[in-house]
């Protein structure tokens, strides 16, 4: 009797050559003795008759290979015939075919557009010559080694062992490591990207540029398609140079070959442009191209105010600023060139004559660098892992939904079935035939899927990108996404076709030839129902995800912020892409403000410094005359007007006028938070503190509390200082007019003001704040559009459930017509079966809810993982569902006709 274990060992004799062979020789000698056994019956000797019977047979492995060709091209036939003929009947029920087809489209394509995007962050390596043999230098300690750092620039952190690490080393260090370290073949350092001014033939704009040493591109095996690469000769020249990217080459300079030997000017420096780098390559930095590269020597030249106090950071040994990439030589392992490189690190420390303790001491740690620096890895693999798991669940609604067609399409084919089975065709070859045509139904919703999943990998790209920082990812797909498609395609139609062909050819072959409605066995019809249920479960549990994503969102939204972000406009500028001396800064900057201020439709003008975003910086400050231990603060430096400008409440005191600046006699407004920290009741106002180098500081004010930074966190305490606005400087602006009007006035007046300032981008507050709930937007958009899909496969499924059972009891439901059963009667007769399905669907969904959102507990906020609110309103999405999916076919089966109820078979 066929079984399934006879089923699955002929699919895997298909793959499986050894075992082909095996069968195939076992086969042959099983002939060969039949002929040795006729010959020695014959009255030949054993010899003989083994003699006689290899020549007739001609050579056994001739005749192996010959059985081989038969049996492959048989194998070949079978399956196109197969194939050509699930084309026709799927021809033959269109209906059926495009809805099973969209329905695996919007599956397969939610998965593969959430795949997209991990592999363009998690999985993909860099464009680059053997990349797994790149290497990123960090280093760890037990504690800040302050004796040695003066000033760190760069990442800063915890290990996973949480002890202090960074990758940023100063830049004699690096010529050290590449001059003594015996185990990489070529080493380079590098200054992450940032904003330049960039002037082409007298026109400024913001570009993202990088310092790096000469080795950078001969390390990476990055080619040029035009010029040459830097190398370590361009370091040391006295006419500093350039080499920008593909993409800049043709947004700049339209592809044309000019722009090799073009002056370009950076920051005030003018480079010569020397070569185009290729056009695969984009940089190290995950979803942030680098346009321009530079000699990392021009550093001091490009930020000549920053060096003024001290020595050219090329000689300063306490100073860290650089970080450091290498190639590992052949043959040399990751913990042996760990080794080697701590041991010239430590050398260079000690040249240094600087005294450490031994928890101060640092020590290298290697990372892979083979996909470049993993800061958008690190910030998007929680979110990235919550979409898979969600688009997992849709991908199994789907599959669900598409086995409870083929279950439902295999009742109209039970005769044909049946026919074909009576004349003798086995049921093997049946049940590989209707895998074959659920395999065509999932490859066509695969190719759809794919179509729909790039489109949809780039709108998630598009929700995850804020206005402040555009993430640019590359989401061609590749080897990768076309076999993951291509998995999930094979997995859909094996596995969720393989049960309904095995319960299709299962049959009373007399009945089904007969025409009756002989209808499925009992585990037929407990299988689909088992499939309802389980969509049901799978889309509650959706359902749950979905609404505590919302209400995060909701949450988030009514926030109380501290400001009223109401009709407020930002802009920034930042100094350095000026190249300006500080008088000439200072005397800009008022006129900037000035300007603004003038401009019909303007309330006030302020600014500060664009820390503020990012929750300002941490300082330490001590309370004069006060016995509260010295603690950290938050440090941000604010212009003139800022809280009247940003609505802040002012709760006691006065806010910063023009007056008071670095110059004057030290001021500060702290923040309520503050206040209650270090003064309890008592009143802050005239008192004095020490905050960093700063001492001797009066309060003057204390305003409200506010949420500029995340909207997730309590805002800390924070003292606001008054600002000069040299460094790096946002403008805002309190509007009383149309903002689009006001916008465009803003950049016309300032382009008008200084021909030198780039393109300056004019932001909205509230869409900032918009922006900044980019993730929670991501979650509760595309998790609803997953949910809604779900319900409606969840609909699809107790319709069809439901309508089915109509169709079975349709005699008995004419009967009970017959015999003076009322509408509502037979209404709850008809929905009972769904409804049951459907309350046994929701208790699993729940109790998987319940096991499973606890894992969302860190995306979250203001709400628990079991907001009791959430599961309600997600039951009844689910019990709407129910109502519609049972409804329908029961209202249908009150109007049936006794009389020809009486007669249906």
């Amino acid at each position: 009797m066929f079984s399934i274990r006879t089923l699955y060992l002929r699919l895997r004799g298909l793959f499986q050559k050894n075992q082909t062979e095996n069968d195939l020789s076992e086969e042959l000698r099983f002939h060969l003795q039949n002929e040795i056994e006729k010959n020695i019956k014959a009255g030949m000797t054993p010899g003989e008759a083994r003699y006689t019977a290899l020549r007739a047979f001609g050579g056994v492995d001739q005749v192996k290979e010959e059985c081989r060709d038969v049996r492959r091209a048989r194998l070949i036939e079978d399956l196109w015939q197969d194939v050509r003929y699930g084309c026709r009947k799927l021809r033959t029920s269109p209906g059926f075919t495009l809805l099973a087809v969209l329905s695996l489209a919007l599956g397969i394509g939610a998965n593969t557009a959430v795949f997209t995007v991990v592999n363009a962050v998690m999985l993909k390596m860099l464009p680059i010559r053997n990349p797994e043999e790149l290497v990123l230098l960090r280093w760890s300690c037990v504690k800040y080694p302050s004796p040695l750092v003066n000033t760190l620039w760069g990442s800063w952190g915890g290990d996973e062992a949480g002890r202090d690490s960074s990758t940023s080393f100063s830049y004699p260090a690096f010529k050290s490591i590449s001059d003594h370290n015996h185990v990489l073949s070529s080493v380079f350092a590098f200054v992450a990207a940032g904003q330049g001014n960039v002037k082409i033939d007298g026109n400024p704009e913001p570009t993202r540029c990088q310092l790096v040493s000469g080795e950078y591109h001969s390390t990476l095996g990055v080619q040029t398609i035009l010029g040459r690469p830097l190398s370590p000769e361009d370091e040391r020249g006295a006419n500093p140079v350039a080499v920008i990217s593909y993409g800049y080459w043709m947004r700049r300079f339209g592809g044309a070959a000019s722009a090799l030997g073009k002056r370009i000017v950076v920051d005030g420096v003018p480079v010569t442009v020397v070569g185009v780098t290729m056009v695969e390559f984009f940089g190290i930095e995950l979803g942030q191209p680098v346009d321009i590269s530079l000699p990392i020597t021009l550093q001091q030249q490009l930020n000549p105010d920053a060096w003024k106090p001290r020595e050219s950071p090329l000689q300063a040994s306490d100073l860290w600023w650089v970080q450091i990439m290498g190639r590992l030589k052949s043959g040399v392992s990751r913990a042996a060139a760990q080794a080697d490189l701590d041991l010239v690190f430590r050398q260079t420390i000690a040249s240094a004559g600087v005294s450490l303790e031994p928890q101060e001491m640092p020590s290298v740690r290697l990372a892979s660098a083979s996909q470049g620096l993993d800061m958008l890895r690190r910030r998007f693999s929680e979110p990235l892992f919550v979409l898979m798991t969600a688009v997992g669940l849709v991908l199994l609604i789907s599959c669900s939904n598409l086995a409870s067609l083929l279950l439902s399409r295999a009742v109209a084919r039970q005769k044909e079935v049946a026919l074909r089975l009576a004349l003798g065709a086995h049921r093997a070859r049946l049940i590989r035939q209707l895998l074959t045509e659920s395999l065509l139904l999932a490859f066509a919703g695969g190719f759809l899927g794919l179509l729909l999943g790039w489109r949809g990998g780039r709108f998630l790209l598009n929700l995850v990108s804020s206005g402040v920082e555009t993430i640019e990812l590359d989401l061609s797909p590749d080897w990768r996404v076309l076999a993951f498609t291509a998995v999930i395609c094979l997995m859909s139609g094996i596995f969720f076709g393989l049960a309904p062909a095995l319960r299709a050819t299962r049959l009373d072959l007399s009945s089904a030839i007969q025409g009756s409605k002989v209808g499925w066995a009992g585990s037929h019809w407990r299988l689909e129902k088992i499939l309802v249920v389980v969509q049901v479960a799978l889309s509650l549990l959706l359902l749950v995800g979905t609404g505590l994503c919302l209400r995060t969102l909701q949450s988030l939204q009514k926030v109380e912020k501290g400001f009223n972000p109401d009709n407020v406009l930002l802009f920034s500028v930042d100094p350095k892409l000026l190249g300006y001396e500080e008088v000439r800064l200072r005397q800009l900057f008022n006129q900037i403000r000035g300007t603004v201020e003038r401009l019909p439709g303007v309330r006030s003008v302020s600014s500060f410094s664009s820390g503020l975003l990012g929750g300002g910086w941490s300082r330490g400050v001590e309370i004069l005359g006060n016995s509260t231990p010295p603690g950290d603060v938050q440090a941000v430096p604010v212009g003139p007007r800022f809280f009247s400008t940003m609505g802040q409440r002012l709760v006691v005191g006065r806010e910063f006028v023009a007056q008071d600046s670095q110059r004057a006699p030290k001021v500060a407004v702290i923040n309520e938070a503050f206040a209650r920290l270090y003064f309890g009741t008592e009143n802050p106002l005239g008192q004095h503190f020490d905050c960093g180098s700063d001492s001797g500081i009066e309060i003057v004010g204390v305003a409200g509390d506010a949420r500029y930074g995340n909207l997730r966190f309590n805002p800390p305490p924070t003292v606001y200082l008054p600002y000069d606005a040299l460094g790096s400087t946002t403008f805002v602006v309190r509007a009383a007019t149309s903002i689009p009007a006001l916008t465009a006035a803003i950049r016309q007046e300032l382009r008008r003001l200084d021909s030198n300032l780039p393109s300056v981008e004019v932001r909205v507050q509230q869409e900032e704040i918009d922006q900044s709930l980019s993730q929670e937007r991501l979650f509760s958009e595309t998790s609803s559009f997953f949910s809604v899909l779900a319900l409606l496969m969840a609909t699809m499924g107790l319709y069809g459930i439901v309508s089915y059972s109509v169709v079975q009891r349709t005699r008995e439901i004419g009967i009970r017509i017959a015999l003076g059963a009322q509408r509502r009667e037979v209404l709850k007769l008809v929905t009972k079966q769904g409804t049951a399905l459907s309350l046994l669907g929701i208790g699993l969904g729940l109790l998987a809810a319940v096991a499973s959102t606890r894992y969302l507990a860190s995306l979250l906020y203001g709400i628990s993982a079991t907001d009791p609110v959430t599961f309600a309103m997600a039951c009844g999405a689910m019990s709407i569902v129910t109502v519609l999916g049972c409804y329908i076919p029961a209202r249908r089966a009150t109007k049936v006709d006794p009389m020809v109820a009486l007669r249906y078979e």
